[in-house]
């Protein structure tokens, strides 16, 4: 007796539940970037099915082991990004190869990126740095990254018009249409109104740090929650 032929509206269906799984789209400054802020968040969404990619503006050239040239270090930091984000479990990363701390004079390159990479990769959730000029710590200001912040603008840029076709319309001869990002999740603010509980993730939050050891990151005292200022699209839930 031959088995029963599978209904194909299961492989249909199974093939809908794929394309539903929720995408997220990190856009970092440099290596390691992502890891150190949203950590957490990554293993997070793994645990639970996502789809995680990484946009790096720049390979980090211009910070790294002593005695080596920029160009060794760049190679050496994008190779840990590399192994950080499968570690991770992230679908992507995508390197921009922008001037290590000179990424606001290529902001409308970057702007052009960001669009492109909501539109191709279709993300519920854009990550990113909130583009104030400080960050806070207990008793003090500190200025933020120049990086940090040309990618924090460049980010909210994107989800602000990567959803309206009239903006970059070459990206339609790719074979690209708009795509609304309906939630932004912005990391080192003064103002967060959203966190994610770190501690079920630390000792995965560590493995993925320990992997940068051009940079020493493994001992750092890693908070208890990832603090975000979580804004959303109106109509958005």
């Amino acid at each position: 007796m031959s088995a029963p032929r599978p209904d194909p509206r299961v492989f249909e269906a199974a093939r809908r539940l794929r394309e539903q799984r929720p995408s997220v789209l990190i856009a970092v400054a440099h290596p390691d970037d992502a890891e150190l802020f949203f950590g957490a968040a990554m293993l997070r969404w793994r645990e639970r099915g996502a789809r995680i990619f990484l946009v790096v503006a720049t390979s980090g050239g211009k910070f790294g082991e002593g005695g080596r040239s920029g160009a060794a270090v760049a190679r050496l930091r994008e190779a840990e990004q590399r192994q950080a984000a499968a570690l991770a479990g992230a679908a992507g990363v995508f390197f921009l190869g922008l001037p290590d701390g000179e990424v606001s004079r290529s902001s409308r390159r970057l702007e052009e990126r960001l669009v492109f990479y909501a539109r191709k990769l279709r993300p519920r959730v854009l990550c990113s740095f909130d583009p104030g000029p400080y960050s806070e710590a207990p008793g003090t200001l500190w200025i933020k990254h120049p990086d940090h912040r040309a990618v924090g603008e460049a980010a909210l840029f994107a989800a602000s018009f990567s959803g309206l076709a009239s903006y970059f319309p070459a990206h339609s001869r790719r074979g690209l249409t708009a795509w609304p990002v309906r939630e932004v999740l912005l990391a080192d603010s003064v103002r967060p109104n959203f966190s994610v509980d770190a501690r079920p993730f630390l000792e995965g939050k560590r493995k993925l740090l320990a992997v940068y050891r051009s940079q020493e990151l493994s001992g750092l005292r890693l908070p208890a929650r990832e603090r975000f200022l979580r804004l959303v699209r109106p109509g958005a839930r």
